[in-house]
Order: structure tokens, then C-alpha cells, then sequence
């Protein structure tokens, strides 16, 4: 250790120190000897279970005024704990700061200091058929092979996820895929490179199916003829089909085996 690394660790040290007993807040850091206490500004804090075990948070601090420091040089004080941020924003009148929160230990400490809104997780009780069907009985080799994603609610109660977000690139990332050929796996040989993309909601009341079309020459070449045989997975974000907020409330995935022909 240098002697530069010596004196930011002791300063480190110090400040950790200093702020084991302090009250609760958001702090400016920027001087690792001598933190200070912001003002309290009315900020809202909430925390977004990132997680379907409900283990990691998404925690946000907001306020309708610009914050007086970079969010590096920001912390918030929860128990003897100091939350660094790792992101900030600033869109239509509100600004914020962004954390990750692992320890759970910490969530209640945190909703008893700042009055927290905690959006967790849960079930939302869906029950869902899954087929992938080729759109055609066989598949000439150099030509497209599309299938359909059929998704059929056939439970009792209505529910709702996001299509799109990963489909801005070569393929839609959004589904996965495996195949076989032979005994011996086929090489994803396809671009998984995406910048996003547009979202929107889908909903399916009982007896419902909504169904998406896919290119599998996107992720394997169809070099022989013959057949293969295939494992489709389809991610799915799962909201509330009652709430405007586009607010995950489960993770799932929409899974199935099918098989492909292909000839010359």
C-alpha cells in the first residue's frame, strides 16, 4: 500500500466512524474526514424488490429540487449503515438518486427512518399453457423457420406481463433457445447484441392466448436435413393488469419442447 492508499483508507476509516453514530439522512460525503448532513428536503424514498424471493431492492431517493452534490458524493444513513449511490436522474420535475440494497437487514431500519414505500414481490397466480408451432411441417435449408409463441391463460384469473425490451438488435433476446441435432447440441451461431426496445403491456383474461412470432435461423444455422429438436423459453415480466404503473411484481419464464424438420 502507497502511501496515497494509506491516507484514503484512514480517511475512510474515519469517516465510517463518524457516521456509526450518526443521525439518520442523507449525507454529503465528498469529504471522507468531515461528512455533513443535507437538509431535509422532503424527499420520497422507495424501494423496488428486484428479486421474486424479495432479498434485493431497488431503493430511490426523490425530490422536486436538484440535489446539491453528484451521487458519488452522496450517502444515505440507515441504522449504522451508509447506502452508497450508484446512479441519479432527472426527468419532468423530479430528480433522484438510485441505490442497490442486498442486505434486507436493512429494510426495515430504512422504512422506519425515511418512511419508505416498499413495493415487494409476489405471486400473481398465473396459469399458462405454452406451445412453440412451426409454421410450417418442414423447412427448406437457407430458408426462414418461424414458429409461433402461443401463450393461452387457463387459469381463472386474469394476468398481465411486458412484450419487448431486448428486441433493438438482431433477434428478440426476449426468447432463448436450445437445440439439438443428432445427440449433440447445435451452436447459438446468432447476434444476441440488443439496445433495448419498446415495451408494452400484454393482458390475458381466462380462455386467452397471444401469440408471437420468432425466426430460429436468428440463433442456428440449419445446415442438415433432418430434425431437431428444440427447448423455447420466453421471459416474462409479470405487472399488474389493473395498475397504469409498468411495475414488476413477478419474474417468470414461458417454456416448452418442440420439434423442427428441416429438407433440402
Amino acid at each position: 500500500m502507497n502511501i496515497k492508499q494509506a491516507g484514503f483508507a484512514a480517511a475512510t476509516l474515519i469517516m465510517v466512524s463518524r457516521l456509526m453514530a450518526a443521525d439518520a439522512g442523507l449525507y454529503d460525503i465528498s469529504d471522507g474526514v468531515h461528512p455533513k448532513i443535507l437538509p431535509h428536503d422532503n424527499y420520497k424514498v422507495t424501494l423496488r424488490s428486484q428479486a421474486n424471493d424479495n432479498h434485493s431492492y431497488y431503493l430511490q431517493v426523490e425530490t422536486s429540487h436538484r440535489f446539491p452534490k453528484s451521487c458519488s458524493d452522496l450517502g444515505l444513513m440507515a441504522g449504522n449503515q451508509l447506502i452508497h449511490f450508484n446512479g441519479e436522474g432527472e426527468g419532468s420535475g423530479r430528480f433522484t438518486l438510485d441505490a442497490t440494497v442486498t442486505n434486507v437487514n436493512l429494510i426495515p431500519q430504512i422504512t422506519a427512518d425515511y418512511h419508505a414505500t416498499i413495493l415487494n414481490r409476489h405471486h400473481p397466480g398465473h396459469q399458462m399453457l405454452v406451445e412453440f408451432i412451426p409454421n410450417q411441417e418442414e423447412f427448406v435449408i437457407g430458408d426462414p423457420v418461424v414458429v409461433t409463441l402461443r401463450i393461452t391463460n387457463i387459469g381463472t384469473n386474469g394476468f398481465a406481463f411486458m412484450q419487448g425490451g431486448r428486441q433493438r438488435g438482431m433477434r428478440d433476446n426476449q426468447f432463448a433457445f436450445t437445440s439439438e441435432f443428432e445427440g449433440k447440441m447445435v451452436p447459438d451461431s446468432g447476434d444476441p447484441m440488443n439496445f433495448g426496445g419498446l415495451a408494452m403491456a400484454v393482458k390475458l383474461k381466462p380462455g386467452e392466448n397471444h401469440e408471437i412470432s420468432v425466426d430460429l435461423t436468428k440463433w442456428f444455422k440449419f445446415a442438415k436435413a433432418g430434425i431437431y429438436s428444440l427447448r423455447g423459453s420466453y421471459s416474462m415480466d409479470f405487472i399488474n393488469p389493473e395498475a397504469k404503473e409498468f411495475e414488476t411484481i413477478w419474474e417468470d419464464f414461458a417454456c416448452a419442447e418442440f420439434l423442427i424438420r428441416v429438407r433440402k
